[in-house]
C-alpha cells in the first residue's frame, strides 16, 4: 500500500514541472509552497521522506550552503531522464530473457543483475501512476487524501462553540427554520408525516448540539450528514430539501470540513 508521503513526493514533482525553470528554493519553504499548490498540510517526517524518495530517484538535489542553508532542486528533465533510465533497464531485462534457450533461465538470469530505476518505479507505484495517469489522476489523490486526512484529525476533535459568533447563530436560525417548516410544510417531496415528525425531533438535537459550549466534530459532523442529508435526498426539488442541504454546509463548514 502505498504511503502518505509518497503522494507528497509526487506533488513536488508535479508543481515542479509545471515551472518553466524547475522548482528551486530553500528546503524548510516546502511546506508553505505545498499548502499554497495543493491546499495539504504536511508534516516535517513527510517532507522529508517526501525529498528522500526524489533524492534516491534522482529526481531532485539537495545543495547546502552555510548561509543560505539546504535548497532542492527539481525540474521536468530530471524526471524525464529518470523515465529513460527506468526504460534503459527494462530493455536490459527483456534482452536477457528474450535471449537465452528458456524462458525461465532468461528470467533467472534477468533477475540475477541489478536494475535500481526500474527497481524503484516499481517499487513506488505513486510515481508509477503519476506518469502513467499525470496530473489529474493526482489531483484526484490528493483530493480524496485531504479529506481522509480531515476526518482522521475530527475523530477526537472538540470544537469550542463561541456563544456571539454570527456563524453559529446564522446555523441555529436555519435549523429552526428548517424545523418549523417540516413539522408544518406540505411540499416535503417524499417525506412522510411520521418521518416528519422524528426528522423534527433529530433537527432540534443538532439545534440542541450547536446550543453548548463544546461539540464534538466527528460526532456532529455524522449525525448532521445522516440526518440532513437524507431529508436533502427524500425532499430533492423542494425548499425543504435545499434549506437541508445548505444547512448541512453550514455545519461541516463550521467543523472545517467539506460537504
Amino acid at each position: 500500500m502505498s504511503q502518505r508521503f509518497e503522494y507528497i513526493a509526487a506533488a513536488i514533482l508535479d508543481s515542479a514541472c509545471g515551472l518553466s525553470n524547475g522548482l528551486s528554493c530553500p528546503r524548510q519553504d516546502i511546506q508553505v509552497f505545498l499548502f499554497e499548490n495543493w491546499n495539504i498540510e504536511v508534516s516535517d517526517d513527510e517532507i522529508s521522506n517526501a525529498i528522500r524518495l526524489l533524492n534516491m530517484c534522482d529526481l531532485s538535489y539537495i545543495e547546502d550552503d552555510e548561509f543560505a542553508g539546504a535548497f532542492i532542486t527539481i525540474g521536468r528533465k530530471r524526471f524525464e531522464k529518470f523515465i529513460d533510465r527506468v526504460e534503459d533497464d527494462r530493455r536490459r531485462y527483456d534482452n536477457i530473457v528474450s535471449s537465452a534457450p528458456d524462458e525461465n533461465i532468461g528470467i533467472n538470469r534477468a533477475e540475477s543483475g541489478t536494475y535500481r530505476y526500474l527497481e524503484l518505479y516499481n517499487k513506488y507505484a505513486v510515481l508509477r501512476k503519476y506518469h502513467a495517469f499525470g496530473s489529474d489522476w493526482l489531483r484526484q489523490a490528493l483530493s480524496n487524501l485531504r479529506e481522509s486526512s480531515i476526518n482522521e484529525r475530527s475523530d477526537d476533535l472538540v470544537v469550542k462553540i463561541q456563544a456571539d459568533s454570527q456563524e453559529i447563530a446564522e446555523i441555529r436560525d436555519r435549523a429552526s427554520e428548517l424545523r418549523r417548516r417540516i413539522r408544518t410544510g406540505n411540499e416535503l417531496g417524499e417525506i412522510t408525516p411520521e418521518q416528519a415528525s422524528a426528522l423534527s425531533i433529530e433537527i432540534g438535537q443538532l439545534e440542541q448540539a450547536l446550543s453548548g459550549e463544546y461539540v464534538r466534530s466527528a460526532e456532529l459532523a455524522s449525525r448532521s450528514k445522516k440526518t440532513l442529508g437524507w431529508v436533502s435526498e427524500k425532499a430533492a426539488g423542494t425548499f425543504v430539501g435545499e434549506a437541508a442541504k445548505l444547512l448541512l454546509k453550514l455545519i461541516l463548514s463550521f467543523l472545517g470540513m467539506q460537504s
